[in-house]
Formats: structure tokens, sequence, C-alpha cells
């Protein structure tokens, strides 16, 4: 069985899904806007909209096209195996070499492309603040944390493989599952890497957030306002964290554009994700998948054969990572489409529970603000919806948010 024939396969279906996917964006883009949503935009912010849409896929055509050759190319002429015999034995060197180039040439062709984005297109249409020393000081970043994540798990595999032979595969499945927990758990921490978080300032606001969370039964000690705007003036707000480490956080462009009652609507509905305990839910979900990841990283690892398909005389640690994250990509986006339609009813959920604690029409004046400040789509492709629509389309949660109201009003009616 010719292996390489089958990685390179896969390399092209993904290619060419993500290819048909920006295909239907563009669709999208072209839509009629369904009746609940005319206000979002008026006439030129609508054509504002489209042509911002219109570049940002072009690019992300062009971004896709060339980060696939360099990888297909290096696969077909087998350099990854030329570059191997230069090390001899020396494997954990020619690990580090190996996903050295795959990582550097990724980020080589990644960094231009987002700087375009950034600076020329997010900044022609009023969204990017990044200044460069904020771009190179997060490029830097996201680099050494790229070689962080990608090295050290294969470097512990090859040696706990050497100590523990086989029960490599159970070491790494609990050592996955105490770094998510503990992910979870840190990841207010993690946070401040890239941002400053500041306390809420007294007031009405920090007041009724307060007061509304102890209504729902939530304590909360610490309502931080992120510094968003210093990369971009798009909006957000989530609730993150357990026990002690429970927060509120607020971007700073929602207190320049929202009134407190919009806001409060926002955290009403992000409360809902944490009584309902979404986060606690997806984690079997990402568990479970992780475990296959595991098993199958392990299983590429113990067939010599699939490596003689590449030029190699034997197994390769460094070039299983990339056949690994070559697979992993195609087999994430199937994998999405299932998360995804959890995704939405969870989102369905925390809106009704926005309405529930009296904040329904604050609520759909936020995700219209939200929407047009995001250059959002008003009307999507149901196909590309299906597949990496995480959220229901807005004219969904509107509806469905004016019928949860209607129904609680016949309830306290009766």
């Amino acid at each position: 069985m010719n292996y390489k024939v089958i990685f390179l396969f896969i390399l092209s279906i993904t290619f060419l899904f993500k290819i048909f996917l920006n295909c239907l964006r563009i669709e999208s883009t072209k839509r009629l806007t369904p009746r609940n949503l005319t206000d979002v935009y008026d006439e030129i912010t609508y054509k504002k909209w489209k042509t911002y849409k219109a570049e940002s896929i072009r690019l992300a055509f062009f971004e896709d096209v060339f980060s696939f050759l360099p990888l297909l190319l290096m696969v077909i002429f087998d350099f990854y195996s030329y570059i191997s015999h230069l090390f001899n034995e020396n494997i954990p060197l020619l690990i580090l070499f190996t996903i050295s180039i795959y990582i550097l040439v990724d980020e080589i062709i990644r960094i231009p492309f987002a700087a375009y984005k950034d600076f020329h297109i997010e900044a022609k249409y009023g969204f990017n603040r990044t200044t460069v020393k904020t771009f190179v000081k997060d490029s830097f970043i996201n680099l050494l944390l790229n070689f962080t994540i990608s090295l050290l798990p294969i470097y512990f595999y090859y040696y706990i493989k050497i100590v523990l032979g086989n029960w490599v595969v159970l070491v790494l499945i609990v050592t996955l599952i105490i770094i998510m927990m503990l992910f979870n758990f840190l990841f207010p921490y993690f946070a401040k890497i890239f941002n400053k978080f500041t306390p809420l300032k007294d007031g009405e606001l920090k007041t009724k957030l307060i007061a509304l969370g102890e209504k729902c039964g939530y304590a909360f000690s610490n309502i931080y306002v992120i510094d968003a705007s210093k990369r971009s003036t798009k909006d957000n707000a989530y609730f993150s964290g357990f026990g002690k480490t429970k927060r509120i956080v607020i971007y700073d462009t929602l207190l320049e554009k929202y009134s407190v009652d919009e806001i409060v609507a926002i955290f009403a509905h992000e409360l809902g994700h944490a009584i309902h305990k979404d986060t606690l839910k997806s984690l079997p979900n990402l568990i479970i998948f992780s475990i296959f990841a595991i098993i199958g990283f392990y299983l590429l690892t113990e067939y010599s054969l699939i490596y003689t398909s590449f030029g190699f005389d034997s197994v390769n640690y460094g070039f299983a990572f990339i056949i690994f994250s070559g697979c992993f990509e195609l087999i994430n986006l199937i994998y999405g489409i299932l998360i995804n339609a959890i995704s939405r009813k969870h989102e369905y959920a925390a809106d009704k529970n926005a309405v529930i604690l009296g904040y329904g029409d604050e609520l759909i004046a936020s995700l219209k603000k939200l929407a047009k400040n995001s250059f959002s789509y008003l009307s999507i492709n149901p196909i590309l919806q299906f597949v990496v629509g995480s959220h229901p389309t807005l004219e969904e949660r509107i509806n469905n948010i004016e019928k949860e109201e209607a129904n609680l009003a016949t309830k306290n009616q009766d």
C-alpha cells in the first residue's frame, strides 16, 4: 500500500474542502437580508460589509493555497526523508529539525498574511488597533507556543515510550486529561500573557452584574475589563474559570458602545453557559476525541512500512507529527460538525436564560450591535452554517428569543 498517495489524497481533500467553504462564504455575502435584520446595517454600511467580507475571503483563499503548496511539494519530493539522512541515528535532533522546519515554513507563510489582514483589511474598515509592536510581540509568543505545544509532547512521547513501551498510551491519556483540567482552571492566568485585565470600576454596571450573579447563585469577586481595543474594535464578553478563578471578563469596546442593560444582557447569556455547565459538558467529548487522537498517533509510530513510502528507512517521529497534523485537520473539520451542533443548542439555552432573567429585548439589541460591529453574516448558506456554525444564525436567535418571551408571558398570565 502506498501511504504517500493516501496522505497526499487527505491533504488535497482537506485543501479542496476549505476552498469549498470559502466559496460558500462568498455566496453568503450575496444572500437576501432576513426581514427581522433589515435594521442592522444601513445601505452604506451593508456595502462596506460586502467588500470587507469579499477581501477577507480572497485573502483566506490565497493563504490556504500558499500554505498547502510547500507541504505538498516537500512530501512529493521526499524532502523530509532527505534531511533525515543528515542526522544518522540522532533521533532527538532529527525530531527538533523536522518539526522546526514544518513550523517555520508555516509561520513564514502565515505572518505576512496576518500582517496584511490586520494592517490593510482590518485597518481599512476601521477594526484594527494593533500596533506593529503588539503584532510582533503576539507573533513571537504564538511562534514560541507553537514550538512548545508541538515539540514537548513528541519528546515526552518518545522518551516515555523508550522507558515504558506500549504503556506510553495510558500515560499520555492520563497526562492529557490532567493538562486539560488544569488549563480550564488556569485559563484566566494564561490569558494575561496577551492582554491586560483591569478591575471594573464601581458603578451601576458592576452593581447589576453582581446582583444578577447572586440571583443565579454565583458570587463574583472578580469582574475585569480586558484591553481588547489595543488589537481590534470588535466586541465580546465571556465568563471563565472555576472555583476561586471564576470571573466575568468584559471587552473594553463594550463599555464604549453598549448601554448598561445591553452589557448585562450579554452577561445574562454568558451566565446561562455557567448555569448549564456547558464548559464541563464539553470536556468529555474533547477527552474522548483526544484519546482517539493519542491512539492514532501511537499506531502511526508502530508501523515502519508507512515511512518507507516517504523515503525513510524506519519510523520517523518528527514526520509522524506531520502526518498526524495533516490527517488531524480533516478529521477536526468533520468532528467540528458534531461539536458545532451541540454548541448551537447550548447557545439557544443561554439565550433563554437571558429571557428568564428579564433581558430578552436587551439581548436582541446587543446581538444586532455585535453583528454590526463585527461585520457578521446576516444570512449564511445553510451548508456553511451546518459545517462551521458554532452559534445559530442571528435570525434564528432573535426568532427563538421572541418565542421564549411569548412563552414566558403566557406562563406568567396563567
